[in-house]
């Protein structure tokens, strides 16, 4: 109950920020317009806003995950998955970019009813939270449940 209230109240905060601007000019302007939009569940406007983002910055990182999204709700699978795919490539060398394109391509083949696929990058998202947990503490309880996960998908 109070987590949602939480989020209502966040959404309620991302939604009027994104009223004030009357005139966006940056490239986060348009991101948080884009996101309100999403909050909102008009995932066409929202795109509309992130493509913006893209043109004022092509390694807009969050911008391609957003449009991931948005390209989900819509069931544009294939265009979700370029936007996915892109977000790695604006930020190769970056754990958490890595991470969160994973959650999209996995969310997408899935909805595409591509298990194969889905599993695939299951196994490239639980190598890769193992291996940052690999560089900051091997005794963390997490780095043997992920481990065991990890070893359990490579042998499918």
């Amino acid at each position: 109950m109070l987590n949602d209230e939480l989020t209502e109240n966040l959404k309620e905060k991302v939604k009027a920020n994104a009223a004030k601007i009357i005139n966006p000019q940056t490239d986060d302007d348009y991101f948080r317009k884009g996101y309100a939009a999403k909050i909102e569940e008009n995932h066409e406007k929202a795109l509309e806003y992130y493509q913006k983002v893209i043109e004022l910055n092509p390694r807009h990182t969050r911008a391609y995950h957003q449009m991931g999204i948005s390209y989900h709700h819509l069931g544009k699978f294939e265009k979700a998955l370029i936007a996915y795919k892109k977000e790695i490539r604006s930020n190769p060398d970056n754990d958490e970019t890595l991470i969160s394109a994973c959650t999209g391509l996995i969310n997408t083949y899935q909805g595409l009813c591509n298990e194969a696929k889905a599993k695939e990058f299951q196994e490239v998202f639980f190598w890769l939270l193992l291996d940052i947990i690999d560089k900051s503490e091997k005794n963390n309880p997490l780095f043997t449940i992920l481990k065991t996960i990890a070893e359990k998908y490579k042998s499918k």
